[in-house]
C-alpha cells in the first residue's frame, strides 16, 4: 500500500486525499472540500489471461454545477485523468517501465495537454 494519504497538487494548491478503503485490486483515496470531491484510485491487475500486468492511476474531481440547459437546476459534473502502465510479466524490469513513464510524462506538460484537450491530435 502507498500510505494513508496522497497529495494531489492542482493549480499550485495541495489537496491531501486520505485512504478511503482498499479491496483486492487497489486502494481509493478521497477528499471533500469546497472545490468538490477529489478521488484517486490506484489499481493493479497482474499477469492476467494475456500474461500482461496493468497498473492504473485515476484522478477524478466531481462537483455540483449549473445545468447549461436548465440554469436553475444543478447537476453532478466530473472530470478525470487516467494513467495506465501495461507491460508483460517478463522482458521489462520495473526500472525500464518506470523510465518509459518518466519519458511519457515529459509529453504531458500544460501546453501539450491544453492542445490535446482542445481536440488536436
Amino acid at each position: 500500500m502507498l500510505g494513508n494519504s496522497l497529495t494531489l497538487t492542482v493549480s499550485a494548491v495541495d489537496h491531501v486525499l486520505v485512504n478511503a478503503g482498499s479491496d483486492a485490486t487497489g486502494t481509493t483515496y478521497r477528499l471533500v472540500d469546497s472545490a468538490g470531491t477529489w478521488t484517486i484510485r490506484v489499481q493493479h491487475a497482474y499477469a492476467g489471461k494475456n500474461g500482461r500486468n496493468r497498473v492504473n492511476l485515476n484522478a477524478k474531481l466531481e462537483k455540483i454545477s449549473a445545468d447549461v440547459l436548465i440554469p436553475a437546476q444543478n447537476v453532478l459534473a466530473s472530470a478525470s485523468i487516467s494513467i495506465t502502465c501495461d507491460f508483460p510479466s517478463f522482458g521489462f524490469t520495473p526500472a525500464e517501465v518506470g523510465a518509459l513513464f518518466v519519458g511519457a510524462r515529459t509529453l504531458t506538460d500544460g501546453t501539450l495537454m491544453g492542445k490535446v484537450i482542445n481536440g488536436e491530435t
